[in-house]
């Protein structure tokens, strides 16, 4: 076995260990506790960086900072260790960082243990070696980025306050994808350089109940049907296409032939066409532009015979 592939091996199983323990958040449960132990596992697996690392906890959180040689803005690398709940039915456990056919499997492994693992593999490589960055080096890694991003939110009120201001901040991105668009057929490294923002609503329907076998007319969960069939049908929010996805567009339509590559290397003479006929071929492309809606939680009675 090449040296190349022994590292790629030891890498492997690093990853499927932080994969392996379970840190799934959960909206409103503040005990920190899984949390604390995966921030123990982070320091057995890098020892000489966090050796280096001044390494602060706020709530399950982590805020680390290595320090540099001179005062010029730091740079802050970011990413998140909580994880989305796995119900359903898995052909491989969900916290099982099994390996078969070159893919590890198990939550975390995308989103986003995978570059908590780069970021900090590469710095306990070079701190290993008794490099020392320029500037001072910042690392966040929260435990709410999958619920209501306290973390981040608490840490960078924290960091404003301190008065840190940082030259680059390097967050979760996209993936190299091949083909991303129809036609693009490429392989393409996708580089977030925004997000957007997001709200919660509720909506409650009510009555006065009763049983099922008589029911009266539009009782709570046919109104909230026909409110969810009506905000889908209608057009909410405007369609607008941003200078950043014009600049995507226009970059991916030099790799494209046909009508698309023609359209989307023109794409400032074609947007108002473009932005009525993306959303309908695509979701993922009407999503980038315009405000999207989702009805993703629901819920009636405790019983098949009772009227909510």
């Amino acid at each position: 076995m090449t040296t190349d592939e022994l590292r790629d091996q030891q890498y492997a199983k690093t990853l499927q260990r932080l994969v392996r323990m379970e840190t799934v958040s959960v909206a409103g449960d503040r005990n920190t506790e899984k949390f604390v132990r995966f921030h123990s596992l982070l320091r057995e697996l890098f020892p000489n960086l966090f050796d280096k690392l001044d390494v602060e906890n706020f709530s399950g959180s982590l805020l680390m900072r290595w320090p540099g040689a001179c005062s010029e803005k730091p740079v802050l690398l970011m990413s998140h260790h909580d994880v989305v709940e796995a119900a359903g039915s898995w052909s491989h456990g969900p916290f099982s960082g099994d390996i078969e056919d070159g893919k590890l499997w198990g939550r975390g492994s995308l989103d986003t243990k995978c570059s908590l693992w780069a970021m900090l593999q590469a710095a306990e490589e070079l701190a290993a070696e008794g490099f020392r960055p320029k500037q001072d080096m910042w690392f966040v890694s929260t435990c709410t980025e999958e619920t209501d991003g306290s973390g981040a939110d608490t840490i960078s009120q924290e960091l404003q306050r301190r008065g840190v201001e940082f030259s680059m901040v390097l967050d979760e991105g996209g993936f190299i994808l091949h083909d991303p668009i129809g036609g693009a057929n490429h392989d393409f490294a996708m580089v977030g350089v925004g997000e957007k923002g997001c709200a919660d609503l509720k909506f409650v329907a009510r009555s006065k109940g009763g049983h099922a076998s008589m029911p009266g007319k539009n009782t709570p969960l046919v109104r909230l049907g026909k409110f969810m069939a009506e905000v889908e049908r209608s057009a909410l929010f405007p369609v607008r296409m941003n200078a950043v996805t014009e600049e995507m567009l226009r970059r991916c339509g030099r790799y494209m032939t046909g009508v698309s590559g023609v359209l989307f290397r023109n794409v400032r003479i074609f947007k108002p066409l473009l932005t009525r006929v993306i959303p309908r071929v695509s979701n993922e492309g009407g999503a980038m532009l315009k405000t999207t809606v989702a009805f993703t939680m629901a819920s009636g009675s405790q019983g098949r015979n009772v009227l909510p």
